[in-house]
This record gives structure tokens, sequence and C-alpha cells, in this order.
């Protein structure tokens, strides 16, 4: 090669490393550019979510100021004292300061914290970077789909360990409780499940996240898991000690456990002696329970105590009833069965269940009576405007 081709070769090598320094220039420029354009989004995200948490807490501030005045200037128009003035007072006083006649407790006065007026907020769902924390964050649904995905796993856990035992000889066989047959009233509602998840999730969702739980509950070994399954499970309202039951006693002619209980619905009266164990013999006034109660509908209103606490066929039901009216007479009954098995059964399979699915409530509504310029007490004659 002569020594001007070589040096034409050198030139043309220069050109071409040029060109190419100057496109990887420009893609690398073209590449940063991109990179500081993803960071400025993500820094302008976490810029808004700080903005907006920042106006939710100056917001609850305020209110929270608001709130302790006006129960400062409340307690003192009632005459008590600022300091010891509790929310149930607080509820009181509006309602005896501004009385409302409104039949839906939605659309009357109240005067609550600041906490439980306004919704929660959602805590940062992604680190710096922009990645989101939860793995179910793109599921839409990411708190709900948690829950089920830690109840399959629980359940997969318990279904091995069941399988486990029976495969591996060596291995002692584990104690298998008695199989409760859970009902949907054991769990949570729909409306407690939203609120402690803070996401609003479908009926069918619901459903398949009862239906989890209830094959859960229901397995032999459901013991291992015990406290995630209360975790879920329906609280009951209120103290249960303030619900007095009659005590039971030994019966000195047939020598077995009953107890006696009363139940009464508007003018219907019923009291119920129930003896454990029996054959499911039901006698009311003397006679069968189809010749006092021919309608489908009252009987299931008086078994569903029996259903619900798994006595059906187990115990014996002497009744008695008085009073007007079929649907009140079954469930005056039905109120008395019910204090019956809360008495006779233990706290977990009788009281508890009871108290969850409002058996043991006694209802205390009356008739409402005629009111004067009206047909009836809520039937007006028709208005016409000529």
């Amino acid at each position: 090669m002569t020594s001007g081709s070589r040096t034409m070769f050198a030139l043309h090598h220069l050109a071409t490393l040029s060109t190419f320094c100057r496109c990887f220039q420009a893609f690398d420029g073209a590449r940063s550019l991109s990179l500081g354009i993803q960071n400025s989004s993500k820094i302008n995200s976490v810029k808004s979510y700080l903005k907006n948490i920042e106006k939710n807490e100056m917001i609850l501030s305020i209110e929270k100021k608001e709130y302790e005045n006006g129960r400062k200037f409340l307690a003192q128009i009632m005459g008590y004292d600022p300091v010891h003035f509790t929310p149930e007072q607080v509820n009181e006083a509006i309602e005896y300061l501004l009385p409302s006649s409104l039949y839906t407790k939605r659309a009357r006065p109240v005067f609550k914290e600041p906490h439980l007026v306004f919704p929660p907020q959602k805590q940062l769902q992604c680190d710096v970077n922009g990645r989101p924390l939860n793995s179910y964050f793109y599921t839409t649904h990411q708190n709900f789909h948690k829950i089920m995905n830690e109840a399959i796993y629980k359940l997969e856990e318990i279904k091995l360990h069941f399988d486990q035992s029976y495969f591996n000889r060596t291995t002692v066989k584990p104690t298998l409780k008695e199989v409760h047959y859970a009902t949907s009233s054991d769990f949570m509602s729909k409306i407690n499940l939203m609120k402690m998840i803070n996401e609003t999730i479908s009926d069918a969702q619901y459903k398949q996240w009862l239906v989890l739980m209830k094959r859960l509950s229901e397995h032999p070994l459901s013991y291992l898991v015990e406290e995630f399954i209360q975790h879920y499970k329906a609280q009951i309202c209120g103290p249960t000690s303030e619900i007095k039951l009659p005590e039971p006693f030994m019966d000195s002619v047939t020598n077995r456990k009953c107890v006696q209980a009363f139940g009464q619905k508007k003018n219907s009266l019923a009291e119920v002696t129930l003896y454990m164990p029996g054959t499911g013999d039901f006698t009311v006034n003397g006679a069968r329970l189809l010749e006092i109660f021919p309608e489908l509908g009252n009987r299931e209103q008086i078994v569903f105590p029996l259903q619900q606490t798994n006595t059906v066929g187990k115990v014996d039901i002497i009744a008695t009833v008085s009073g007007d009216g079929s649907s009140s007479l079954a469930n005056a009954l039905r109120l008395a069965i019910a204090r019956c098995l809360a008495s006779m059964l233990p706290i977990d399979q009788g009281k508890n269940r009871l108290l969850v699915t409002g058996l043991l409530s006694q209802d205390n509504r009356f008739a409402e009576r005629k009111q004067p310029g009206q047909r009836k007490a809520r039937k007006k004659p028709i208005w016409k405007a000529r």
C-alpha cells in the first residue's frame, strides 16, 4: 500500500470514527434526556402526593380546632364539664337541641370528630423510583387480592399439613376438631370489609372471599390458622354481659337439663321450656307445630335459632303462645327459643352466634296509631290540585 493510499485509509477511518462518536453522543444525550424526563415526572408525582397530604392535614387540623371549640361551647350550653364531655353526651345534646323527625338517620344533624367524617387517605404506594411497593398494585384492588392470596396460602398450608400427616407414617396424626359449618353471619359484612381494606369491592368479589373463608374455617385443621380466621370474624356489638338469660336446671321428672324463657312481640307472648338432650319433639299449646303455624315462613322463622346453633333434632321444646297475629306469635316464640339456646349451649356455639344474627334482640316496635285527618297512620287521601 502506497503512502497516498494509507493516508486516504486513515482519513476514512477517522471520519467513520467521528460519525460513530457523534451518533453515540446523540444517543446518550437522548437517553439522558428521557431519563431526566422520567425522573422529573416521578419527582413531580411525589411532590403532588405530598402536596395533597399537606392539604388534607391542614384541613383536618382546621376541622379539629373548630370541633373542639364547638364541643366546649356545647358543653357550656348543656351545663357539662368541657374536659369530661364524652361523644355520647355530644350526640345526646345534638339530639336534644336539634330535634328532627326525619326517618333516615343519615339525614339527621350530627356533630362528630373530623376523622370520622372525612374519608382516610391512602399512603404512598411507590418508592422514590416510582415502583409500586405492593405486589398487587396493578390488580386495581390490591388490598382485596392481598387478603385473598393470604387466605389461599393458609388453606394450602393446612391442606399440605393434613396430607403429610397421613403420607409420613412416622409423624403423629394431628387431632381433628369437630367440623364447624360456618355461615355468612360468622364473618364481617361487605361494608365492614370495605372499611378494613379501604377499597370498594363488588358483590361477586365479596361472595368469593366469603366462600374462601368458609372453606378455611370448616377445615379439620383450621385451628392452626385460628388467629387469621378470628381477624375477619364478625364483631359482636356491645358487651354480652348486659343480656340477662335464664339459668338452666335439672328436671326431676325427666332427669334432663332444661331451661325456661319468655318472648314478646307486640301483644303476643310465648313461654318455652327446652330440654337437652332430646329427639326433636316440638309441641305448641299441646299440638304440633304445623297445626298452630301452617304458614311456611312462620315455621322457618321459628326453626332459625335451631339451625344457627346446629341443634335441630337434638332438643325437645314445649311452648305456650297467646295473642293475635301469626307473625307476631312466631317472632315471640323465636325470641324465647333463642334465649333458651343461649343459656343452654356454650358461649361460642350459642350466645355469640345468636347475638351476631340478631336473634337475641327484643323487637319493641308497636303499630302506629291513626293520625287525625288521615285514613290510617300513614295513608293519606288523594291530593288534587283543583
